[in-house]
């Protein structure tokens, strides 16, 4: 499904398409008003900065906000929300979106906060492009998470770098379905029910080496049950970053 077609009262478009802007600055949004509502629809467009010789933007979620949709269209570059505020996703009866909307080549979406992101519902991730950064896919999530028992439903034949840290039970997540694509996990996750994977999906865990120890263990990820067609396990040296 793309969320891109006719807008509506309820889309809020991001306009600077430079770096380092603030999402609480009403100026900076197609509507003239900061969104922040369980139905609001957020799309936040391909941006001109240029970092390292590629394009590269970051939005400063530099308030608590919540969202219905929230849409990143990269191109070939990439768009980072980052910042310490608070996001909720969906709310009472309302399901969420995170849709990566016209990635291609390198095109990389980032959900990097230093805030909590809450399910207030079960959110579907979107990511159709199937390339984007070679370690990460099309789309990486990071910080914490309060998964507030609801599901998580991975779309799309691109690939989704989870990195949220939840491992207790008061965030735990209900329910991951991985219905296309790739999912990886990065850091300890606690599930209540079920981990499950569509035919031709895979599930990616990260063995971590940390500081050049001689063991590696995987991540913590806890579900009642997993029943996934293909996992694979990946390896990450904190000594020099590198995948393999």
């Amino acid at each position: 499904v793309n969320l891109m077609g006719t807008e509506s009262e309820n889309w809020y478009s991001f306009l600077p398409t430079g770096t380092g802007k603030n999402w609480s600055e009403p100026e900076n949004w197609s509507t003239g008003e900061v969104p922040n509502a369980a139905d609001a629809q957020v799309r936040i467009g391909v941006t001109t900065a240029v970092k390292s010789g590629k394009g590269w933007r970051n939005v400063h979620l530099d308030q608590d906000a919540t969202v219905g949709t929230l849409v990143f269209t990269c191109g070939g570059w990439t768009n980072r929300l980052d910042e310490t505020g608070n996001l909720t996703l969906g709310g009472a009866g309302a399901a969420a979106t995170v849709q990566v909307a016209d990635s291609s080549g390198a095109g990389l979406a980032m959900l990097d906060l230093d805030g909590t992101v809450t399910f207030a519902n079960n959110v579907t991730f979107d990511v159709a492009n199937p390339a984007g950064d070679a370690g990460y896919g099309a789309f990486w999530a990071q910080g914490e998470l309060d998964g507030n028992g609801k599901a998580l439903v991975k779309t799309g034949a691109g690939k989704m770098s989870f990195g949220f840290a939840g491992a207790t039970n008061e965030q735990a997540l209900g329910s991951i379905a991985v219905n296309e694509g790739t999912l990886a996990i990065y850091k300890r996750l606690t599930v209540t029910g079920v981990i499950a994977g569509a035919a031709g999906t895979t599930l990616e865990l990260e063995i971590n080496k940390d500081g050049g120890a001689a063991d590696t263990a995987i991540r913590d990820v806890t579900c009642a049950t997993l029943d996934v067609p293909s996992v694979r396990l990946f390896l990450k040296s904190n000594e020099n970053g590198t995948y393999v």
